[in-house]
């Protein structure tokens, strides 16, 4: 906070009379009190506003175009601040088809996690999740009922073999049904603030499933953060072999391969997931990490009239999506500027440091305008004990061309308890009259 002083200058002088100088001394000692009012801290006079402008705002906009739509729906973010660097349809409904498997796959990976399955254990197929029982059309991993599957069989056949037996054996081993796990299915979703996003059953066989663009890309976003660890074991793997191991019987194996073209097209790209129903046309979740920035796209509804065609087309289509926000765009990290201590006023110590809230602020910007990124730094230089480490002395902005584009808190470094000492006490006292006089004038 600054104060903006402006100074008078009279334009003649004159003696004054007794009678008018009496009057004017009570003028000069509200104007002295007035003085040693403004005289206090800043922050002693005002709060700090402690708003904050969004750390992920829409980026500017790039210079070049991107590719024209060749879908229904399509959008592309950045994974770690979820940026949305293009969109076309994207709250558009749509069956997501098998990119319905993601969330399958969250709830079991979620299993492994917390310890209640691990990855060689042995599930046995319960009848309702035979191949042969599957609804045509369905992608299949071919287990019948009895079999004993690996749970890490299972997650490679949802991941590249799509399998919808697979994802049935899943839901009842994890539910007891499809239904009840549908509910859960549905849960994780609305927990991520999706409002459009239904599912009916584990696979995304059902035209029933519903949902759009930017949510499943809400829900590939918490996939990556959560399960990141699992993208180039499972999602990048160029095929699958089941059964890898041996449990029980003496079925032969076969060998899956990796659906998703943009792995062949693409050497950044590792995932995720494809899907395909009559419904919907050709589905693709991709992504892709190039120097750090990792992207997310999300594209449904390709047009093509047999599965080799629109398994090209979906890839190619989120391969020039990827490649222009790659050549557009790119992830900052600004750090904070050194900061000043402030001046306690009646504490146990006279400074403390100040800090910012977070160490630096993620940012996505087109790549032209990385020069032109510079901070702003507005802090209160004293502060009235106790001060609290939790509340805001300043704020930390970062512009573009004088436009905010995001802003972080500063912090003191410490908590500051009230003095005991004979200058905290005196610095308090001159604090009360600052504040008595302070209300007086504003009265």
């Amino acid at each position: 906070m600054s104060i903006k002083a402006t100074t008078y200058a009279p334009s003649r002088l004159r003696r004054l009379s007794s009678d008018e100088r009496r009057p004017r001394v009570v003028q000069l000692a509200v104007l002295a009190f007035v003085v040693l009012v403004l005289s206090a801290p800043a922050h002693l006079r005002a709060e700090i506003d402690n708003g904050q402008l969004p750390v992920d705002p829409p980026p500017r906009a790039a210079s070049n175009e991107p590719p024209a739509p060749r879908a229904r729906s399509a959008i592309v973010v950045e994974s770690e601040t979820g940026t949305v660097l293009y969109e076309h349809g994207a709250d558009e409904r749509i069956p997501p088809a098998s990119l319905t498997k993601i969330v399958t796959l969250h709830l079991l990976l979620d299993e492994l996690e917390t310890g209640a399955l691990s990855p060689g254990e042995a599930i046995e197929t319960p009848a309702e999740a035979a191949w042969n029982l599957m609804p045509a059309g369905s992608s299949l991993l071919f287990i019948s009922p009895g079999m004993e599957v690996a749970v890490d069989d299972l997650l490679y056949g949802l991941a590249i073999a799509s399998g919808n037996d697979a994802a049935t054996a899943v839901a009842i081993e994890l539910a007891g049904g499809v239904p009840e796990f549908a509910q859960r299915m549905n849960e994780h979703a609305a927990s991520l603030g999706t409002e459009v996003t239904e599912f009916v059953d584990p696979s995304g066989i059902s035209a029933e499933n519903r949902s759009t663009a930017r949510e499943l890309a809400r829900i590939g976003m918490q996939y990556l953060e959560e399960h990141g660890a699992e993208i180039e074991r499972l999602h990048a793997a160029r095929e699958f072999e089941f059964p890898s191991r041996r449990i029980s019987g003496d079925t032969p194996s076969r060998v899956f391969p990796n659906r998703n073209v943009l792995l062949e097209l693409m050497d950044d790209a590792d995932g995720l997931k494809t899907g395909y129903i009559g419904a919907s046309g050709y589905n693709l979740m991709a992504t892709a990490e190039r120097e750090d920035m990792r992207l997310l796209a999300v594209v449904l509804g390709v047009d093509a009239d047999n599965h080799q065609e629109g398994g090209r087309k979906r890839a190619e289509y989120a391969r020039d999506l990827l490649e222009w926000a790659y050549d557009s765009y790119t992830l900052v990290r600004p750090s904070a500027p050194e900061l000043p201590d402030a001046q306690v006023w009646g504490g146990a110590t006279r400074e403390v440091p100040l800090v910012p809230a977070r160490s630096s602020v993620p940012l996505v910007l087109p790549v032209e305008a990385v020069a032109e990124l510079r901070s702003e730094v507005e802090v209160t230089h004293s502060l009235r004990a106790p001060v609290d480490r939790g509340v805001p002395a300043g704020r930390l902005r970062l512009l573009i061309s004088d436009d905010p584009v995001a802003a972080v808190d500063i912090l003191p470094g410490a908590d500051v308890p009230t003095g005991a000492g004979a200058r905290a006490r005196l610095e308090r006292a001159y604090l009360g009259i600052t504040d008595f006089f302070s209300e007086l004038m504003l009265r």
